[in-house]
């Protein structure tokens, strides 16, 4: 369900969660500092009140009025959140509230005094109530359940005694009522339409640049395919991404090109033993005595052979660019290896004009089957395409951290440009088809992908133009 979510949409959720998460702990973080702040002032507000019953004092009970006075300073709901405690020494007097509750020792309490702010300056018949000390002091009542904390402060003269004391959870309310609520019905909805408009303005800014990509990659057409995104105008986390893009385009064309090639090269080198095939049927079908010789036959299985030999080929081919090439990987003793086939190139060309050199106790890990054609197909390159009275060299030793394989020979003057084709596919030089008409131009290519798939190298030495030196290198055992 989430996948089909338009990505626009998933991002505009994700920053709006996060600036609502942000938004919820600033406005703890305020209401727990609005709540120190109100509990300050409240603390001065109380002393205040003290101080003035201290100074201020009567014959007949003020509490009820006083009760009602404090409550709307301290802007609390109910006189019941308050504590009042009114004494007149001269008059031996004492007024306290109605809910007094009987466990409270005032005396007991730890009282520290509350130094003078400028708010205190105020003065009254007895003069300034700076001249009275204020004190403070918490305490928690049992009785009640739950528990209840107040904040108490009191003053006192020669004349008289003031205590008032609030319940703190009555100012956290007052608090929420009159400061947070009335702020979070402003800022929450503002904010919610801010981050709503931000975070859409993100997802469409992030966006931009894959909007674009998308329509760029929707016109490169197949017949566009040589077709290339600029990297000019993206942020630099998208050129990697556009990079990306056209190096896989780079290998999709030049993937394309090699199976155009290959299916047109294959078509045109199987279209000629077929033809022969063909027509040597034709001609044996068109005998009017049905007898075939045996040159015809002979003939038939020539070019059976050459096809069959071109299909294993090809299947090979097709494996390897398909990246299902699996190899049976054992230790080869290469010097053996190198020597057999030596015998080899010895019966087809003669011993005449062959060097070698092979290092004893060399070897390879790789597929014994698959390197037995590989050196073959290197083999009957010499032998088809080399003078025949010329020289052939073959040296293995190691080196380079592996075992280095070199063939070389003499044959007709061969072009650059047919050098740099030396491993395309069903590539075949002009004057070397002369000396061979049967090769199908895929022996060195296949090398060249055998020796790649064991990790190794097939590649055409620089030389003469009447010398072909081509080096293996193999990584050893």
């Amino acid at each position: 369900m989430i996948s089909q979510i338009p990505l626009r949409w998933r991002i505009a959720t994700v920053a709006l969660l996060l600036t609502m998460g942000l938004l919820s702990a600033v406005v703890w973080l305020a209401q727990d500092q609005l709540l120190k702040t109100e509990r300050q002032d409240r603390i001065t507000a109380l002393c205040l009140d003290v101080r003035r019953m201290a100074l201020n004092v009567r014959t007949e009970s003020p509490v009820n009025s006083m009760a009602q006075s404090v409550a709307s300073r301290l802007r609390i709901t109910s006189t019941n959140d308050l504590l009042i405690y009114w004494e007149n020494y001269t008059k031996g007097k004492v007024w306290r509230s109605d809910n007094w509750p009987i466990e409270i020792n005032k005396e007991g309490l730890l009282w520290k005094e509350v130094p003078v702010t400028p708010v205190d300056e105020v003065m009254t018949a007895k003069g300034s109530v700076t001249s009275v000390v204020c004190e403070r002091a918490d305490f928690v009542i049992t009785s009640d359940i739950p528990d209840r904390n107040w904040m108490a402060a009191r003053a006192q003269t020669a004349e008289g005694y003031g205590f008032i004391a609030v319940d703190m959870k009555a100012i956290s309310d007052a608090t929420y009522l009159y400061v947070t609520r009335p702020l979070l019905s402003l800022v929450v909805p503002v904010s919610i339409v801010l981050s709503l408009l931000m975070a859409w303005l993100l997802s469409a800014f992030t966006m931009r640049p894959v909007d674009r990509l998308a329509r760029s990659l929707v016109g490169i057409a197949p017949e566009k395919r040589n077709k290339r995104l600029s990297l000019e105008g993206y942020y630099s986390e998208f050129k990697t991404l556009v990079a990306s893009y056209n190096a896989m385009l780079d290998r999709l064309e030049k993937s394309y090109e090699q199976a155009a090639r290959f299916s047109s090269d294959a078509a045109h080198e199987l279209k000629t033993p077929l033809t022969v095939l063909q027509g040597r049927i034709e001609g044996a079908l068109n005998d009017p005595k049905l007898e075939v010789c045996d040159q015809l036959l002979l003939g038939l299985q020539t070019e059976v052979s050459h096809l069959s030999n071109i299909t294993s080929r090809l299947l090979l081919l097709s494996k390897v660019d398909a990246g299902q090439l699996v190899l049976d990987r054992v230790n080869i003793d290469w010097t053996s290896f190198v020597q057999a086939h030596i015998g080899d190139l010895e019966l087809i060309k003669g011993s005449n004009d062959l060097r070698v050199s092979v290092e004893s106790n060399l070897c390879v890990q790789g597929d014994e089957v698959l390197l037995h054609q590989l050196f073959s197909n290197l083999i009957s390159n010499v032998a088809r395409y080399g003078l025949a009275h010329g020289w052939t060299e073959v040296v293995a030793k190691v080196h380079e951290g592996g075992v280095v394989t070199t063939i070389s020979n003499q044959c007709l003057p061969i072009s650059a440009d047919s050098r740099a084709r030396f491993f395309d596919r069903f590539y075949r030089d002009n004057e070397l088809v002369k000396l061979d008409q049967n090769g199908s131009g895929l022996g060195l290519s296949l090398a060249k992908e055998i020796a790649e798939a064991h990790g190794g190298s097939l590649e055409l030495l620089p030389s003469a133009e009447d010398v072909v030196s081509l080096k293996v290198w193999l990584p050893n055992c």
